[in-house]
């Protein structure tokens, strides 16, 4: 004797929204751990010489017509030179400026301009986020 079965589902709109949408439902609080994650390994990787840049990595959230999104980054001018390196450039000073930098040692050296080498490239937030993924 074959007996029909037949399932009946009820999607429960305000449920899923939630738990994609909103910053207490599951998605929301993975997402949200993932971010901050990505910002505490940045400030690790990103360099220090100052630690000027390290401390200006932050996190925004925002809402978007879909839910929410998460920007890690840092507003510094030079951030994006960390992060993608330079080529090597002259820099002179705006006049009636002089450049002042640390010689070798405790040697001061003033110059109207200079022949920068370039940087290497230091990408401290694409690699965060790769292993903030991971983990």
């Amino acid at each position: 004797m074959q007996v029909d079965t037949q399932v009946y589902m009820r999607w429960d709109r305000g449920a899923i929204e939630v738990m994609l949408n909103s910053r207490g439902g599951k998605v929301g609080r993975h997402v949200e751990i993932k971010a901050k994650k990505t910002q505490e390994i940045a400030r690790t990787l990103v360099g220090k010489r100052t630690g000027r840049l390290a401390a200006s990595i932050s996190m925004q959230r925002s809402r978007t017509a879909t839910g929410f999104e998460y920007t890690v980054g840092s507003s510094r001018l030079y951030a994006l030179a960390h992060h993608n390196g330079t080529k090597p450039h002259l820099i002179i000073a705006k006049p009636p400026g002089i450049l002042r930098f640390k010689g070798t040692g405790t040697t001061i050296v003033w110059k109207k301009a200079v022949a920068h080498p370039g940087t290497r490239p230091n990408p401290y937030l694409t690699t965060a986020l790769k292993i903030a993924m991971k983990t």
